[in-house]
């Protein structure tokens, strides 16, 4: 069930020859897979787009590199797994640290030098990290699509049937993101995080190194994108420039459920997957890909902030 270019595939046109054609859903058993497939992938994006809400609510900095460090996460497992020999499973936490280390060196040096400057510095930066590492990765590992072939064999669950590794990207997916709401709901460092995204000044005030907080929170989103690279290199094809899909995607799940708000950005994924995959089983996988951006548009015509924004009406 791989698509070229990191699109999605609907189990109605991967697993099921028969759903392949332009007919109308006939049961609701095959209804159910797709929502059951949207869910899955809803569950892989959140982790992209949580991280990407995250900086930007706590950080005050809109990461235009976000994608790369996917595209980062998902070399990273492909190279544990082609030249180590390591499980692809094993490689997640090696991913996640790497990737945690980068994002906190970098954070430090976008909140205490760049992001004193305001809002356009820091992202217009972003932007040329992103290129750097872009056209760094292109000529590193050329252009040539790539893919972990790992826990490919089909499996029925109910009335969804994909492929093992789908199941476990879900599961990893799920687990990732209760820990991460664990530890800013029950931990010290959590509740330093969301002071800090309610109030830096009162937060400094009471004690709490605000700009440490600030770029452990940047490490943290930069870590969950590089998880989701750990399970797009295990599901789907990678390549330099897959990072443009994933931040796009990000940034579209984020306008959805509302800029700053994680339990939105949250939502905003599943929304998104859902309509994904319902939306390639009647129409090509590219043109798909258009549907999501539709439902922003309908969203913000109602409610601007999106579904769970909050703040001051213009």
């Amino acid at each position: 069930m791989r698509a070229p270019g990191g699109f999605a595939e609907s189990p109605a046109s991967a697993d099921h020859p028969s759903f392949g054609k332009p007919c109308m859903i006939e049961t609701l058993g095959a209804f159910g897979e797709l929502i059951a497939f949207g869910i899955i992938l809803g569950t892989m994006y959140a982790l992209v787009a949580i991280g990407l809400s995250l900086i930007f609510g706590v950080c005050g900095v809109v990461n235009a590199a976000h994608g790369e460090f996917v595209m980062l996460g998902a070399f990273t497992t492909f190279g544990a797994w082609s030249f180590l020999g390591l499980n692809p499973l094993l490689a997640l936490p090696l991913s996640m640290a790497l990737l945690f280390a980068v994002g906190f060196g970098l954070g430090h040096f976008l909140i205490n030098v760049v992001a004193v400057r305001g809002l356009m510095p820091p992202m217009m930066l972003t932007f040329g990290i992103s290129m750097i590492l872009w056209n760094t990765a292109e000529v590193v590992f050329t252009p040539t699509f790539r893919s972990v072939d790992y826990l490919g064999e089909p499996v029925t669950v109910g009335f969804l049937t994909t492929s093992k590794i789908y199941l476990v990207a879900f599961a990893l997916a799920l687990l990732l993101l209760a820990a991460f709401f664990a530890l800013l709901r029950f931990t010290a460092y959590g509740e330093a995080i969301r002071a800090t995204a309610q109030n830096r000044n009162l937060a400094q005030a009471c004690g709490i190194d605000v700009k440490q907080v600030m770029a452990v929170t940047f490490g943290l989103g930069i870590a969950l994108a590089g998880a989701c690279g750990t399970m797009v290199a295990m599901v789907w094809t990678i390549y330099p420039q897959m990072g443009l899909i994933y931040v796009a995607k990000a940034f579209a799940i984020v306008v959805i459920g509302g800029l700053g708000s994680l339990p939105g950005a949250f939502l905003g994924a599943y929304i998104f997957g859902i309509v994904e995959s319902v939306g390639t089983h009647f129409l090509t996988t590219r043109m798909a890909q258009v549907l999501p951006y539709l439902i922003i548009v309908l969203i913000l015509a109602v409610r601007r902030r999106g579904l769970l924004g909050h703040g001051v009406e213009d």
